[in-house]
């Protein structure tokens, strides 16, 4: 399973609905909705951000530029990453 592309492209597709729902209830919602969805972007941008220390040398390794791997990484995040080191996506 973790060597299959289709795998790695639904667990991108989620991590993009999500996005859209946390965005959406950031600003459409109210109340306590409003504040968990901002605090839970938050989060996700900061645990996002740590991850490039792995995936900036795996791209590199890969030929991408910093860009790509920077912008990839906090929109995707170990669902990017993680096949592109196992060999399963090359970009």
């Amino acid at each position: 399973m973790l060597n299959n592309k289709a795998f790695w492209n639904i667990l991108k597709s989620i991590v993009i609905l999500g996005w859209i729902l946390l965005f959406m209830l950031a600003s459409i919602g109210s109340g306590a909705f409003v504040l968990v969805a901002r605090i839970a972007i938050l989060v996700l941008i900061l645990i996002h951000l740590s991850e490039l220390t792995v995936s900036l040398p795996i791209g590199r390794e890969n030929n991408l530029t910093t860009r790509r791997i920077v912008i990839n990484t906090l929109v995707f995040g170990f669902t990017w990453w993680t096949p592109l080191r196992r060999g399963v996506i090359d970009e």
